[in-house]
């Protein structure tokens, strides 16, 4: 098992309030679905110009970066009425900027950045269990749209990009949600306890590191991934390889 610190998960991709979108201009034609996002894994708080942050709902209320759009990924371990996350968006004042599909999309039904900009709807939240948009409508399934690899990896070559959840799932048509993120086991076996590397997170985080599994879910998956998620995220060279990702550079 792996030893968690928050009852929540968000991530938020590594933004600017720059002038452009995502903090560069190229990005604003751009759809949602057409970007790579790093995103702080377990993270319980963090500059909120900086995009990457996490910890509880009601503790993220502070402004979103103007020209930024930004992701919450919540995870529901308590399996909570979807209703106790409606009200603690609404009471941080974040609901306002949440985006609500017209319907379920694929990937390139998404509007752009620049579009979501100026609609001012400029968070996209998903929620991977007990979500029902028919009670809050902005809350997302997170499995009807995306897939996630296996977390709690001890291997610091990551060398696979397996679709773990949802259970049995094709990749096709999905967001990708890559886990780089490494523990260490303290005892031995299925179950034994894990403890994140901090140690080691600036090699983990490496461009190096991260863009050897991303080669991988290329392979396997056609596409480059949407959402990375790091441990320590401001530890290493997370930026520069989301720049790379989004060829900026």
């Amino acid at each position: 098992m792996r030893i968690n610190f928050q009852s929540l998960l968000l991530l938020a991709s590594f933004a600017s309030s720059a002038a452009g979108c995502n903090g560069d201009a190229r990005l604003c034609g751009r759809k949602y679905s057409n970007i790579t996002q790093i995103g702080a894994h377990n993270r319980g708080a963090a500059d909120p110009e900086s995009g990457a942050r996490g910890g509880g709902a009601v503790g993220y209320g502070d402004p979103l970066p103007a020209s930024s759009v930004v992701t919450l990924l919540l995870t529901n371990q308590d399996k909570a009425d979807v209703s106790i996350f409606g009200k603690a968006m609404v009471n941080s004042g974040l609901a306002k900027f949440a985006y609500t599909p017209p319907k379920k999309l694929a990937l390139n039904e998404w509007p752009t950045l620049q579009e979501m900009i100026n609609s001012n709807k400029r968070l996209v939240m998903f929620l991977d269990y007990h979500a029902d948009t028919a009670k809050v409508p902005y809350i997302l399934d997170e499995f009807a749209y995306c897939f996630e690899t296996p977390f709690s990896q001890t291997d610091p070559k990551f060398p696979q990009c397996s679709v773990d959840r949802p259970p049995n799932a094709s990749s096709a048509g999905r967001f990708s949600i890559i886990n780089h993120v490494l523990d260490i086991a303290l005892t031995p076996g299925k179950d034994g306890v894990l403890i994140p590397d901090i140690l080691g997170a600036e090699k983990t985080n490496s461009v190096a590191s991260i863009m050897a599994q991303v080669g991988l879910c290329q392979m396997a998956h056609g596409t480059t991934p949407n959402f990375i998620l790091l441990d320590y995220a401001e530890r290493g060279e997370a930026i520069k390889a989301q720049n790379i990702m989004n060829h900026l550079v």
